[in-house]
């Protein structure tokens, strides 16, 4: 048996793995033959599952017994059922499957103009909190990440004589046409997720969502952030329908 090689362009490698048949069937006159599909890899340094181009690699094999399938096809009388005939119907059959199917292969989003308000925040910070009439000192470190679409941050703070952590990502959904956000720390394993927009009058961008309460039980929570400056944000967390912040938080860039 020989491998044969064909290349398919703006085909996702998943929609190849989850829609292409192990086999496909040419009877040409007395002899049938019987290509298989081996392997699919990608060809470029897009990745599996993005990919823009796609090679299968087949194994033909003749004068096996013909089996009834819903991709044989008999070639024209007196034509010659080639192996580049076969391939070529190969590659077509494949591609009008994968094409009008739901995974096609996208574009790689970039970051916009949204973007740029999130890399203001890279760097260093030093962190005050403040609730309860007391306050606790710490350190966040900002960074963009995953292309230039999320800024990935990394607290270390005291809280009350205790070690707090908590992690960070946010980004612009251009779908949603919102920012959106997702924060994680030592003192839960329920995330809080937010979502909101930002006013460039004010420079405050505003965040509603849900997470867990001062009870670990659900609740809804707003935060509105302010960068007056470069180096400085102001930020005030609201924990259900409260019109005072449950606790604040100032940010000044360490250089």
């Amino acid at each position: 048996m020989a491998a044969r090689r064909i290349a398919l362009t703006g085909v996702p490698m998943q929609s190849v793995r989850g829609r292409f048949r192990r086999s496909y069937s040419c009877v040409c006159g007395s002899t049938p033959r019987q290509w298989y599909i081996v392997a699919a890899r990608s060809a470029g340094g897009v990745g599996l599952l993005n990919t823009r181009v796609i090679v299968l690699e087949l194994v033909g094999e003749g004068d096996r017994p013909l089996r009834t399938s819903s991709r044989s096809s008999t070639c024209s009388a007196g034509g010659l059922c080639t192996e580049e005939r076969v391939m070529r119907r190969i590659a077509v059959a494949g591609l009008v499957v994968v094409l009008t199917g739901p995974a096609v292969a996208q574009d790689t989003p970039k970051p916009g103009p949204e973007h740029e308000l999130l890399k203001k925040r890279e760097g260093i910070w030093s962190t005050t909190m403040k609730a309860g009439g007391m306050e606790f000192k710490g350190a966040v470190t900002y960074k963009m990440e995953l292309g230039g679409l999320w800024l990935v941050g990394s607290m270390d703070s005291d809280l009350g004589g205790q070690r707090f952590y908590g992690k960070s990502l946010d980004t612009y959904d251009a779908g949603k046409k919102k920012y959106v956000g997702v924060w994680f720390d030592s003192m839960s394993t329920t995330p809080m997720t937010m979502q909101g927009t930002y006013n460039k009058d004010k420079k405050t961008l505003t965040m509603v969502g849900e997470g867990p309460g001062m009870d670990g039980k659900p609740a809804k929570w707003k935060s509105v952030s302010e960068m007056p400056d470069n180096d400085t944000v102001h930020l005030s967390m609201y924990a259900g329908d409260g019109k005072d912040p449950m606790f604040t938080v100032t940010y000044k860039r360490k250089k």
